[in-house]
């Protein structure tokens, strides 16, 4: 729902796949641990969680091969009044990721620890199905 005005931005483009990059939710200790303790006087409060930290950068990889994004967006998202979080919006070519990679990697490093990565590894069931969406638009450029 947060990208739903951009429809008109990319439609009349060439395609891309674009991978969102969200921080994390996390909950304190001391949130869980006073959460914990109401529950024992019978009151039960939801999970108050926060996000861990702001997105610095991503790197993607097709096997060892490290793949360039069309356009790296960073996206300043307002979580409230005074509060704003970091998000990634990346956009790469949709050949760049396939059956040819073997795997493929996502390295995601946050504002916390900008030198720090944290490796994703993608399901090879969604790269063959983002090969499969894509596959009408190759054919088109040959």
């Amino acid at each position: 729902m947060d990208f739903r005005n951009w429809s008109e931005y990319v439609e009349d483009y060439p395609p891309v796949l674009l991978v969102r990059v969200t921080p994390k939710l996390v909950e304190g200790f001391w949130t869980t641990v006073a959460r914990g303790a109401a529950q024992t006087q019978g009151v039960s409060i939801p999970p108050i969680k926060r996000f861990k930290s702001g997105f610095s950068r991503m790197r993607a990889f097709c096997g060892d091969t490290e793949v360039t994004p069309i356009h790296p967006f960073k996206l300043e998202r307002r979580i409230s009044e005074s509060d704003t979080i970091y998000e990634g919006l990346y956009a790469f070519d949709p050949s760049a990721f396939g059956p040819q990679c073997g795997s493929v990697k996502l390295v995601i490093y946050s504002e916390k620890e900008p030198e720090k990565g944290d490796t994703r590894v993608v399901d090879p069931h969604v790269v063959q199905q983002i090969w499969q969406d894509f596959a009408p638009y190759r054919a088109l450029q040959r």
